[in-house]
């Protein structure tokens, strides 16, 4: 199995004043290629963190990041845009929305960072927003936003899709109803994904699933 990802012995604190907390304390971690992997931990633990770090969106303190056998450590900043931009998209645990856009013009707006981005109103129609697409957030559910927050994520077809608690905010029905779509979408697509939680009733659409307890897995 091709690994996609890598984090080596991963640490990182957060400082303040009086003292330091540390939230990931030598982390290490393959992603395999097209797999959906979950990582299970309460809340509080570090998981948001350790997204951030894999996503290209924090730094650690020490450790190495390798996509696809390449070294992101030492990049630069406009090497981890890029990185982002081409390779992973997004779902976080409240859809981020931009609120002065409609739920399609949310989507174009991914869509123009990377050439060869599927067709965006096929994207909402896959995950049932057809008729919705021409709607404000503010005229959705918190499970209509998410769905257009799934397309989002997909629209440019990235590598990896790093998904942040992405049911948090809703209810049982809607949850699996949205994490059902992710599944198929992202493995007809041979998409990775990783994907957060602290309810281990979801693990089992995973390929895999790790535990974050204590700064480590």
């Amino acid at each position: 199995m091709k690994t996609k990802l890598s984090l080596i012995n991963c640490k990182k604190e957060y400082k303040s004043v009086s003292e330091s907390v540390s939230v990931l304390s030598g982390v290490n971690l393959d992603v395999f290629e097209n797999e959906f992997l979950i990582i299970l931990g309460e809340s509080g633990c570090g998981k948001t963190t350790l997204l951030n770090i894999l996503g290209g969106t924090d730094q650690m303190d020490e450790g190495q990041l390798i996509y696809e056998n390449k070294d992101l450590t030492a990049a630069s900043k406009d090497e981890i845009v890029m990185y982002r931009r081409q390779h992973v998209g997004y779902v976080f645990q409240e859809s981020n929305l931009m609120p002065n856009l409609t739920a399609l013009e949310n989507v174009q707006m991914i869509a123009s960072l990377k050439e060869g981005s599927l067709d965006c109103r096929e994207c909402l129609k896959n995950v049932g927003m057809g008729e919705r697409m021409n709607h404000f957030p503010s005229e959705l559910s918190l499970g209509q936003r998410q769905r257009v927050a799934l397309a989002r994520a997909i629209v440019k077809l990235p590598d990896i899709i790093i998904a942040d608690e992405p049911t948090a905010s809703l209810d049982p029905k809607t949850s699996k109803t949205v994490l059902k779509e992710l599944l198929n979408i992202t493995k007809n697509n041979h998409i990775t994904v990783i994907m957060t939680t602290h309810d281990v009733e979801f693990t089992n659409i995973a390929d895999r699933v790790v535990v974050l307890k204590d700064g480590r897995l």
